[in-house]
C-alpha cells in the first residue's frame, strides 16, 4: 500500500484530477488502478535550442511526460500547477504578478512595452530532473538566459575574432519589442571575455527592465560562466 500523505491532487489547466495524485519528487499515482503512471521520454525537436550540440549537462534535450488519458503532458507542467503555492517564481513573474500560462504585454520600468510568456523552467537546465525544488515559473526571456549550449570555446556568449575574444549578449531574438544586442571590448584572454558575459547580463536586462530586476535575474536565474580563479591569474601572469 502506497503512503499518499505527501501527495496532492493533480491539477492541469485548472482541472483537478481527483483519482490522480502527485508528490514533490514528480511521481504520479493513480488511486483508481493503484499504480504509478509511466513516464515517457520525448526528445525535443526544437533545434533552435541547441543545434548539433549538447546541453551543459552533457545530455541531449529530453522531456518527461505522463498521460492523463487525453494526450501526454510534461511532468514539469503538472508539478508547477499542482504545487502552485510552493513552486518558485522568477523575478519577472514576481515583479508583474504573472501566472503560469500568462501571455501578456507589460510596460517596464524603462518604458518599454514587452510581451511576456510564462511557462515552466528547470533551474539546473536538466529537463529530466522534475522535482519541485528544480521547477519554477519563468518567462521565456528569462529561460533563454538560463539556457546554454556549450560551444567549442567552453563558455556561453563568447566569440573569437582573429586572436582575440569578446562577449556577446542579446535579448529578444524573436521579439521585435525586446531586441537588444550588446558586446564587450575585445580581450586577449578567453577567460576574461567569459567573465565579461556575466556583466553583460545585468547591462542588457537593465536596458529592458531596470537595474533592480536585472540584478535579480543575474543572481537567481541566468546561467553564468564560471572561471577558475587560479587559472585566470596564471593566464594573466604568464601572458
Amino acid at each position: 500500500m502506497v503512503d499518499l500523505k505527501d501527495f496532492v491532487p493533480v491539477i492541469y489547466q485548472g482541472r483537478v484530477f481527483k483519482n490522480k495524485v502527485i508528490n514533490d519528487k514528480g511521481e504520479v499515482y493513480n488511486k483508481k488502478t493503484n499504480k504509478f503512471l509511466n513516464i515517457r521520454e520525448r526528445k525535443d525537436e526544437d533545434v533552435y535550442l541547441c543545434p548539433k550540440r549538447k546541453l551543459r549537462s552533457g545530455k541531449n534535450r529530453v522531456r518527461h511526460e505522463v498521460s492523463l488519458g487525453n494526450g501526454h503532458i510534461t511532468l514539469s507542467r503538472l508539478i508547477a500547477e499542482s504545487f502552485s503555492s510552493r513552486v518558485k517564481k522568477s523575478p519577472l513573474v514576481r515583479a508583474f504578478d504573472l501566472k503560469l500560462g500568462d501571455d501578456v504585454v507589460v510596460t517596464t520600468e524603462t518604458g518599454k512595452e514587452v510581451r511576456l510568456i510564462v511557462s515552466t523552467d528547470h533551474i539546473d537546465g536538466d529537463h529530466t530532473n522534475n522535482i519541485l525544488d528544480n521547477i519554477r515559473w519563468a518567462t521565456q526571456v528569462e529561460q533563454n538566459a538560463n539556457r546554454v549550449c556549450l560551444n567549442q570555446l567552453g563558455y556561453k556568449g563568447v566569440r573569437k575574432r582573429g586572436n582575440k575574444f569578446f562577449a556577446y549578449f542579446g535579448l529578444g531574438r524573436t521579439q521585435e519589442d525586446l531586441r537588444i544586442k550588446i558586446r564587450s571590448k575585445s580581450r586577449v584572454r578567453l577567460e576574461e571575455a567569459a567573465l565579461d558575459y556575466n556583466d553583460l547580463i545585468i547591462e542588457g536586462f537593465s536596458i529592458a527592465f531596470g537595474e533592480k530586476i536585472a540584478r535579480e535575474i543575474h543572481d537567481e536565474v541566468a546561467y553564468l560562466n564560471v572561471v577558475k580563479k587560479k587559472q585566470l591569474m596564471l593566464d594573466l601572469v604568464y601572458h
